[in-house]
């Protein structure tokens, strides 16, 4: 397939995407492995993210995009055992003004435990630490560009050359510092699955990730003078999001990759500011 052929069907589907009306979370046990790559590999990549999280119910996180610079990498020990992490620059752009910064940093280990034939299984266990701050130009939680809290990172996947299936627990910390909303998010299970198709030079997939807050969020009362909270309703909707992802082969070493986020359910929250209506990226890799 040529160049110039791949590049039109990473931009037919980043087209696709952009008629989407509904919500993708941007939460973070779901955004490890979102890119076509090869595991247990020295690698480094730059990816450039855009999203746009629509009108929302709550009224102070109404039309807000997000857009990041997200440099990853994964260094690879012992053969079966990788370190995987990951540090953005966001700037989120609404209503009432825009923030900028260094977002949460990422640090995943994951341990390969067997293999049967073709198929692998591993556990990841990591962290998103609490790296930004969260109380740029006195905006609520949705505007930063960190969550405000270190939360703990758990998964298991199931890989073979094609299929992949995955199971992770996010661990929400504790309550965020941000001013107006002190912000405090639940718990959440995430599955996914999907396919890919590997050639020579194009490698093409998709997959469904679906994550269940079992908590509702909740935040300062508005109307209270005191420090007293409020549970935000429906905001431990579960969602269902389906992944279209690409990667082009320029060498054994450099690709180009290509996600898209087309959401199959909506939740009308933002107040944590991980809603999207959609989402893409795109990015160049390196592999050793």
């Amino acid at each position: 397939m040529s160049l110039k052929r791949s590049l039109i069907m990473l931009l037919l589907i980043a087209g696709f995407s952009q008629q989407a009306m509904a919500q993708s979370a941007d939460a973070g046990i779901a955004t490890t492995e979102n890119q076509i790559r090869d595991r247990w590999r020295h690698s480094v990549m730059l990816t450039y993210m855009y999203g746009s999280g629509g009108s929302s119910s709550d009224s102070t996180s109404r039309d807000l995009t997000y857009k990041s610079l997200l440099l990853s990498g994964e260094v690879s020990i012992f053969g079966g055992t990788s370190i995987w992490g990951a540090l953005p620059l966001n700037q989120q752009d609404g209503p009432l003004g825009s923030v900028s910064g260094i977002g949460d940093l990422m640090l995943i280990v994951n341990q390969k435990l067997f293999g049967i034939s073709s198929v692998e299984v591993s556990l990841g266990l990591g962290a998103r630490f609490a790296t930004a701050t969260v109380n740029e130009d006195r905006l609520p939680q949705s505007y930063q560009s960190g969550l405000g809290s270190t939360d703990i990172l758990i998964e298991g996947d199931v890989i073979s050359k094609n299929i992949n299936f995955g199971m992770g627990y996010q661990l929400a910390g504790k309550r965020s510092i941000n001013s107006i909303t002190r912000l405090k998010r639940g718990d959440e299970l995430m599955f996914r699955g999907g396919y890919t198709y590997r050639g020579d030079l194009f490698d093409i997939g998709g997959e469904f990730i679906a994550i269940k807050p079992l908590q509702e969020s909740s935040v300062l009362n508005p109307i209270s003078q005191g420090a007293e909270f409020v549970n935000i309703p429906e905001s431990d909707d579960f969602q269902v999001d389906l992944l279209l992802k690409a990667r082009y082969h320029f060498s054994e070493l450099f690709g180009l990759t290509g996600t898209i986020s087309v959401p199959l359910s909506k939740r009308n929250t933002n107040v944590d500011g991980l809603t999207r209506v959609f989402a893409a990226s795109f990015g160049l890799s390196l592999d050793l």
